[in-house]
């Protein structure tokens, strides 16, 4: 499980966004699958992505953990050139994929609804670890929205959320998606300022919902 809430540290910066109409386009995601991406917003590249991974990874050193090799970011257009406008806002969308060996995870189609009973443990444990992760670093768990079961393209999927919080920067929801493949596991965390709710909660669960794998392992 450990492994799993490594990602926490990879959320960070923070900013205002503004209005404007929203198309998607269909992603292609390299050994993946698709995904819907909004016009907003566009893929992690060039200085900023070093910028952004050397960043990331001095977070994950410090509790131990390794960055994923296998990350996809999309954030607000604009960062990328570091234009004003785009450093503003704050919205991730992020794919991880953590490659393990044949079994280790449940195959997609076979991942169960659980009782509730069991989704109130999962859930205590999985806050107990992220918080004692976190412990003496300046990222904290301000509110912990709970594990729960979700559907996504006809699949079962675990759902994690919370409110987050770096140092004094605005609140941040995020909600972390988890998609067992038999040899592998792909984690869709989408993030946004939690006062800017209205505008990227129903573009992200719209995003949440397009996730489609169509590498799916026997």
């Amino acid at each position: 499980m450990r492994k799993l809430l490594s990602f926490v540290v990879i959320l960070f910066l923070g900013g205002s966004v503004y209005a404007q109409d929203v198309t998607y386009e269909q992603v292609e995601l390299p050994s993946i699958g698709t995904i819907l991406i909004p016009s907003t917003m566009e893929l992690q590249k060039g200085k900023y992505e070093e910028f952004s991974k050397k960043f990331v990874e001095a977070g994950t050193r410090m509790l131990g953990e390794e960055v994923s090799e296998n990350r996809i970011v999309f954030q607000p257009k604009g960062i990328n050139d570091f234009t004003k406008d785009g450093l503003a806002m704050y919205a991730r969308i992020i794919i991880e994929t953590d490659i393990s060996g044949p079994g280790d995870y449940f195959k997609l189609k076979d991942v169960e609804d659980l009782p509730e009973s069991e989704l109130v443990e999962i859930s205590s444990f999985a806050e107990n670890e992220m918080r004692d992760m976190l412990y003496g670093t300046n990222l904290k768990i301000v509110e912990w929205l709970g594990v729960s079961m979700v559907k996504i393209k006809g699949y079962t999927i675990f759902k994690m959320s919370y409110i987050r919080q770096l140092g004094q920067n605005p609140l941040v929801k995020v909600h972390t998606y988890f998609f067992q493949n038999y040899d592998r596991q792909h984690r869709l965390t989408v993030s946004y300022r939690v006062k800017d709710l209205e505008l990227w909660e129903s573009s992200f669960n719209k995003v949440a919902n397009s996730f489609q794998i169509t590498n799916i392992r026997q």
